[in-house]
Order: structure tokens, then C-alpha cells, then sequence
């Protein structure tokens, strides 16, 4: 509002019309300036036309406003500061699972290490609270339903911040509520005004996946409706995966389901992910890379653990979700020839080594080149009623004095194998298995040598002969002549001269059928013997 100014009066003599025109003027601003002012008495009209701007100065003596569209004082501010939009309570330090009066809110430790609020089922002023608050675990967000600030009214600097881990239960006459201790600072004392605020955390997105429960069984056998379980109580060491036929959520059979698992015609069929539904970040993932199997009330799917996170434990509430893997796409063209690579360096299977072909094959004759083709020297064989001999070469030196009746399979038909013996030691003929020379048993002496050929597999026949006590003969041409085993001519006639040694040094045996000669003087080692059945004829000549 403007000053207000009078004009002032100088005289009236001479001049009434001018006079009472100011006076007239002065009264209408007078006028005017009471019209645009407040009354203190609260005259109509008594509001403000326009802002009031009080320049820097107090409003003084101001009431505490009751109405909605009342100012307030500082007073009023001082009392509101620092509370938030919630329950209002009183805090109580108790830690007593029990009822602690209408209006209360206490904890089971202290602040920082409580893990269960308790509120009353009225507020401070007497309010049903109830059924709000146990609406506080309805989020399908298991591990984390929500948060609880507890603030006091007085100082909002005092404060204590809880997430809601678990299902509220209702006490009578309170709630409690499992919670971990999250922030807070400064003091919540006893008897304080507090209010109390709750925020809900969203909802866990829904998985498409078949819900379940995880059994620690590792048999093969149906171990209840629900149930998953592997072969292995190692999650990374399994192979099979089983399922039951029906699932945890509503006993609807997922048999047609889960036996579908292995149709695709890729090498991996899918890939199924099993996760704790308390707690996506425990999970465990496989490749199915075998057939799914039917039993009678489950299935079983071969499966290579991919990686898996945490541990399951016996009960678990779980979601298994499986991703088919796409068919095997056909055959492309077969792209054209690259250039060829450079040639590597000679590797140990050319021609100058063969150890790498274990069965070499030739295109036509082999042709020694002015070189020999060798015996090979194996390891010493110990005399055993079938000689084990081994494929490490094909001339052996046979130790020990037991009766040999079989040899053992080596190279296969073909192979030629000569064995140097030791000592004394009886090989037995065998019609089949075992044919010596002249169908009859042999008793070697150390130093004689025999030479066989396996015409069959296991099965030897004696192809030669080298005894260390015959010396080699002298004479002309001839043979001996004799009758074989069938009866027919054997030999043919001629000269030959029969050298014999004039010492016997292995003990021998003539059969009733033998006869035999030698030429004299003839003597016989001590501790050797010569047999001559009944029957048998031998002369020394």
C-alpha cells in the first residue's frame, strides 16, 4: 500500500472553491488508504487482496494452525521434523517373546542384532493394525518381502532399517516378524514415540518351469511325489537327473512332458536349470546328452553338469526349467579343396620306423636290400604247463624244469617262435595242441633249442631242432630208412655215418615199441638213467 499524503491548505479567504476541493481530495484518499487496510477488530473485509511480503521481518504471536488450511508456528515444525508416513508407536526395550501392551513395537536383541520384530496389533492411538501388517511377507519375493523403518518422532536422525527375510506369524494380541538388521544410527529408547514404515519389494517374476522338490537320495528308485534327485550326492559328479511324474505344485503328471527331453536329433538335447525358489542365485545347470528313460513312476535323463552355484538341501522348493536344443541342421555342400599345407617334418610312422603300425602290410616281395631279417630276442619265459610266451619277440630262453603241454597264442597263424631251453624239461605231445616231432614226448637238456610254427591259433607244430649234445655228422649222402607213424616208407637209401657221443648225459626212456643202437664204447653220466621198457631192443655195437 502507497504512502498516504495529504495536500496542504494555505488560506480559505478569496479562495473557498479551491479549499473545499483539496479537503474533498484529502478525504478520498483517507478513504482509500482505510479501505486497503487490515482490521484489527477482523472487520469485513478483512483479507488480503495481493502476497504480503514482510520484507525480511517476523510474523510474531502466530497460533498453532488446527485447520488444514492453517499457517503454523515454529513450534508446530519443531515437533513434525524428521517423522515419516506410518504407524505411530511406542518403542518398548524389552526383548521378551510375549505381548508388551497395547501400542508397542520391541525387537528379540538389540537393535542391530535382532532377527524378529514384534508389533502390537494396535497402534498408539489405538488403531487395528493387524491386518496390515501381516500383509508385510505377501511378496513372492521369498528372500527379501519388504523393508521396516523405525524412526523416532523426535529426532528422525535416530533411526533402524530391517528386511523382511521370512513369514510374518500371528501371536495373540502381536506380530512377529523375521527380519536381518540392515542401517541405522542414534538410539531408540524406551518409552519413545516412533513411527514405523513399511515398503513392500515387488514380486518375483514368474518362471516358466515346473515346480518341484529336491531330495538328497541318490538311489534308483522313486523317492516320493515331486521329488529331483541325481545319481551322485556331488552335483558336479552326476549323470543322471531323475524326475518323478507328477509335480510338487499340484500332483499334475509331467511323465509325456520330461520323456519328450531327449527328441531333439542335436547331440546335446537340451539344457535343464534347477533353482532354489527361496534363492535364485543357488542353482544348478546340465546338458542332457543321453536318452531320457521311463520308469515306472519316474525318469531318468542323462545328464553332463555345465556349472552350478550353492548347495540344495534336503526339501528344498525348487523350479526346473529345460530349453530344447534345436535339431541337428542337414549336410552342406562339401566346400572346395584349400591350397595344400607345406609338408611336416618325418614323424616316427614313416617308413623308416615302423613301430607305430602295429599290423604293417606289404604291397609285394620284400626285398632285403644285402641285410638280414632278424629274430627278435624276447623276455625270458618261465616253464608252465602252457608257456606263456609273449609278443615282445619270437626267440625265447625258456627257465625252470615244468612239464610243458601248450603254448600260448603270439603272433597268430604264421608266427615262427624258437625257444632256447635251460635245463631239463618235458614237453608233451599233444595231437592237436601240441605236435612234436615223431609224435612222441621230449625231455630238453640245457642248451637244446626248438623251433614251432603256430599253424592255428595256441595250436604249435615243431618245425626243428638244435641239441646241444649231438655233433653234426660226417659222410656221404643217405638218409635213414624207417616206417612212419602210418606204417608207410620214410628215408630213402644211401650212405650216412651215425656219430654219437660215448657219454649218455640225459637220463632216456625206449618205449616197448623202440629199438635203438649205439655205437660202443658207451657210458652214462652219473645221476642219468636209460630206461629200456619191457619189450624194447638196444644194442651197442
Amino acid at each position: 500500500m502507497a504512502k498516504l499524503t495529504h495536500s496542504d491548505l494555505t488560506q480559505l479567504s478569496s479562495n473557498e472553491t479551491s479549499a473545499v476541493n483539496t479537503i474533498n481530495a484529502n478525504g478520498a484518499l483517507t478513504e482509500a488508504a482505510l479501505e486497503n487496510t487490515l482490521s484489527r477488530d477482523g472487520t469485513s473485509p478483512n483479507t488480503m487482496g495481493a502476497s504480503l511480503d514482510m520484507n525480511s521481518n517476523k510474523i510474531l504471536n502466530v497460533a498453532a494452525g488446527t485447520a488444514s488450511s492453517d499457517g503454523v508456528n515454529l513450534s508446530q515444525l519443531t515437533s513434525a521434523t524428521g517423522q515419516v508416513p506410518g504407524l505411530s508407536m511406542i518403542m518398548e526395550t524389552t526383548q521378551t517373546d510375549s505381548d508388551q501392551g497395547n501400542g508397542k513395537i520391541w525387537f528379540n536383541a538389540a537393535v542391530a542384532s535382532a532377527t524378529i520384530v514384534y508389533i502390537d496389533d494396535l497402534d498408539s492411538g489405538g488403531g487395528a493394525i493387524s491386518t496390515f501388517v501381516q500383509t508385510w511377507d505377501d511378496s513372492t519375493n521369498l528372500n527379501s518381502r519388504g523393508y521396516i523403518y523405525v524412526v523416532q518422532k523426535a529426532s528422525a536422525v535416530n533411526y533402524a532399517v530391517f528386511e523382511i527375510d521370512g513369514a510374518v506369524t500371528d501371536a495373540s494380541g502381536y506380530t512377529k516378524i523375521p527380519v536381518n538388521y540392515v542401517s541405522g544410527d542414534g538410539t531408540l529408547a524406551d518409552t519413545d514415540p516412533v513411527s514405523v514404515h513399511f515398503t513392500r519389494t515387488g514380486d518375483q517374476p514368474a518362471i516358466p518351469a515346473l515346480k518341484m522338490k529336491w531330495d538328497t537320495a541318490t538311489a534308483d528308485s522313486d523317492q516320493g511325489a515331486g521329488t529331483v534327485f541325481l545319481n551322485n550326492g556331488t552335483i558336479s559328479s552326476a549323470s543322471i537327473l531323475y524326475i518323478d511324474d507328477v509335480d510338487a505344485a499340484a500332483g499334475t503328471s509331467i511323465n509325456s512332458q520330461v520323456d519328450s527331453w531327449d527328441d531333439s536329433t542335436n547331440t546335446i538335447k537340451g539344457t535343464i536349470t534347477v533353482t532354489k525358489s527361496a534363492n535364485a542365485a543357488v542353482f544348478a545347470t546340465f546338458n542332457v546328452t543321453g536318452s531320457v528313460t521311463s520308469a515306472s513312476t519316474y525318469s531318468k535323463i542323462a545328464v553332463t553338469h555345465v556349472t552350478s552355484v550353492g548347495s540344495f538341501s534336503d526339501g528344498d522348493e525348487i523350479f526346473v526349467q529345460f530349453v530344447r536344443s534345436g535339431d541337428k541342421g542337414d549336410t552342406g555342400s562339401t566346400g572346395s579343396t584349400g591350397p595344400q599345407g607345406p609338408q611336416g617334418p618325418a614323424g616316427s610312422g614313416d617308413m623308416s620306423d615302423l613301430t607305430d603300425d602295429t599290423s604293417p602290410q606289404l604291397g609285394g616281395d620284400l626285398d632285403a636290400n644285402g641285410h638280414q631279417v632278424q629274430w627278435s630276442k624276447g623276455a625270458d619265459v618261465a616253464s608252465n604247463s602252457a608257456l606263456a610266451v609273449g609278443t615282445d619277440g619270437n626267440y625265447f630262453d625258456v627257465t625252470g624244469t615244468t612239464t610243458i603241454t601248450s603254448i600260448n597264442t603270439t603272433g597268430g597263424t604264421g608266427t615262427l617262435i624258437k625257444l632256447h631251453f635251460d635245463g631239463a624239461c618235458q614237453l608233451t605231445h599233444h595231437a592237436s595242441n601240441l605236435i612234436l616231432a615223431g609224435g612222441e614226448n621230449f625231455t630238453t637238456e640245457a642248451g637244446d633249442e626248438l623251433e614251432f610254427v603256430e599253424y592255428g591259433s595256441g595250436t604249435y607244430r615243431q618245425t626243428g631242432w638244435c641239441l646241444a649234445g649231438t655233433k653234426p655228422g660226417g659222410g656221404g649222402g643217405g638218409a635213414f630208412l624207417g616206417e612212419g607213424a602210418s606204417g608207410a616208407s620214410v628215408g630213402n637209401s644211401g650212405d650216412i655215418i651215425r656219430v654219437n657221443e660215448n657219454t649218455l648225459n640225459t637220463s632216456q626212456t625206449m618205449a616197448a615199441t623202440d629199438n635203438g643202437s649205439a655205437t660202443g664204447p658207451l657210458s652214462i653220466a652219473s645221476g642219468v638213467t636209460l630206461t629200456i621198457s619191457s619189450g624194447a631192443t638196444f644194442v651197442v655195437i
